[in-house]
């Protein structure tokens, strides 16, 4: 992705907005085994997670297997890699806020899902990354996505929404 043409709009800010954008777009690019190594995008007390239906939705819960930091983020790396395998993410558009901190991606994403409980299916989502950066460097992250579609992907069925009518 060429990034010169979302810095010019911001010239007082243009190497913070450049090396932040340039480490989120390794994130969004890593794929293969390189998705084990994200972790070293983030700083030494960095955190990762989702919002979806969690204990404290709609608030995003941020994954850090009992241990913060850098080995949390491993741990979340490699449980990414085993049961959503072969993750790619394309059609990304990059969305910049007047805070060079704080970017979204919104992106369109392909895996091989793999949860030991339901048969082995491809499954593709939309994605919102909400990135907050330090320098460089990923100090907060988390994920939106539609849960709807992972669940119809693994087959469970969800009651129909029956919505008005009118008004």
């Amino acid at each position: 992705m060429d990034i010169e043409k979302y810095l010019d709009a911001f010239p007082k800010e243009r190497e913070l907005r450049k090396k932040n954008i340039e480490t989120v777009m390794a994130y969004m690019t890593y794929s293969g085994d390189e998705r084990l190594n994200r972790w070293k995008l983030f700083t030494e007390d960095g955190q990762g997670g989702y919002t979806g239906p969690a204990k404290d939705y709609p608030a995003p819960e941020f994954i850090e297997w009992g241990v913060p930091g850098h080995e949390g983020l491993k741990m979340s790396d490699a449980w990414n890699s085993k049961w959503f395998e072969d993750g790619v993410y394309t059609d990304m558009h990059l969305l910049l806020s007047d805070d060079p901190n704080y970017i979204v991606v919104s992106a369109l994403g392909t895996f091989q899902l793999k949860f030991p409980a339901y048969e082995e299916k491809k499954y593709q989502n939309y994605f919102f990354h909400v990135f907050e950066m330090e320098d460089g460097l990923i100090k907060r992250y988390h994920e939106h996505m539609n849960f709807c579609q992972m669940y119809h992907t693994i087959g469970i069925e969800l009651p129909e929404v029956e919505f008005p009518h009118g008004i």
